[in-house]
């Protein structure tokens, strides 16, 4: 019997062995390559840019004497009144404002369109209202009324409807945007809700560029440049929202896909609080799970009360 070759099989191991990692090294490059090649969307920061830019024409600081500019009646208190209630409708109505974006969000098929159709109804109403303040010059308001009997200075009224449906489309874009931003942060690998203030910095960086610019127009060409700013500023707002929204559905991560979210299976709040209670990232306890399915209509402070009991619970285990 013939004595085996060890030269042949130390060399078919170490050629075996050279062929696995030249392999593995061309699947790393492989893997690189696609990676630096992935066609990634873009941030929200592009449309932070010119919504800033908007918003500080629309409601900047250049309004207090707009305002006094348009009516004689709007003296320093009516004016401080003014912006007052404007802030406190954009305080008060900006919950409201959010949860319509999250709503509108889940009943949308693609990802972030929801959100950007609140934000560009917001951004319509709020340029419609601003182009009203110039409607007095083609509308006789003095002979409307003494025709209606209005007892106070209607134009001056006017002018305050327009200040407070600027307030409303403020409370829509502002909660919008912002849940746009932050639910697109925690989708990108590599980055987190962490990083809100540096997407926010760009804005706020467009919102000084768009009030030197209203500045300056206002120098030169009166107030009446700022009705012209801010039709400008809207159509960049709309083309950003475009371009934002092909970016995302031509993005090649997958990482805004609707698919790869928990959908729940229906509509009713024990099933949906069951779902998120029982999930495995919150950790829920069977007890709990069985209390919520064995009704099939719990109200709302029964549920809340179920959830306080299990934290308590957790907290003694």
């Amino acid at each position: 019997m013939s004595k085996p070759n060890h030269d042949l099989y130390d060399n078919g191991t170490e050629g075996a062995s050279q062929l696995s990692q030249k392999a593995g090294e061309n699947g790393l490059a492989a893997a690189s390559t696609s990676k630096h090649n992935a066609y990634q969307a873009f941030r929200p920061r592009l449309l932070y840019c010119p919504l800033f830019a908007w918003s500080a024409v629309t409601a900047g600081k250049f309004i207090a004497v707009f305002l006094q500019q348009l009516s004689p009646q709007f003296s320093d208190n009516n004016v401080g009144m003014t912006l007052s209630g404007q802030y406190a409708i954009t305080s008060f109505l900006a919950g409201w404002g959010g949860s319509l974006a999250d709503a509108t969000e889940r009943k949308c098929e693609n990802w972030g369109c929801g959100r950007l159709k609140v934000t560009s109804l917001g951004v319509l109403l709020g340029t419609l209202s601003f182009l009203g303040h110039d409607l007095p010059q083609y509308i006789n308001f003095r002979h409307l009324q003494e025709m209606i009997n209005f007892p106070g200075d209607i134009q001056m009224c006017w002018h305050i409807m327009m200040r407070c449906i600027t307030a409303v489309s403020l409370a829509i874009v502002a909660p919008s945007l912002d849940g746009l931003a932050l639910a697109h942060l925690n989708c990108i690998e590599g980055s987190s809700q962490s990083e809100f203030g540096i997407e926010r910095m760009y804005g706020a960086v467009f919102w000084g560029a768009g009030s030197l610019a209203a500045g300056i127009g206002i120098d030169h060409y009166g107030f009446g440049f700022l009705y012209v700013l801010v039709v400008v500023t809207a159509l960049a707002s709309y083309a950003s929202m475009v371009v934002y929204l092909v970016s995302i559905q031509q993005d090649s991560t997958n990482k805004f896909s609707k698919k790869n979210f928990l959908k729940p299976e229906s509509n009713d709040p024990a099933t949906i609080s069951c779902q998120s209670i029982n999930s495995p990232e919150s950790g829920g306890s069977d007890d709990t799970r069985q209390k919520l399915e064995a009704k099939s209509d719990v109200p709302a402070f029964d549920l809340f009360l179920l959830i306080c009991n299990e934290g308590k619970w957790r907290k003694r285990r």
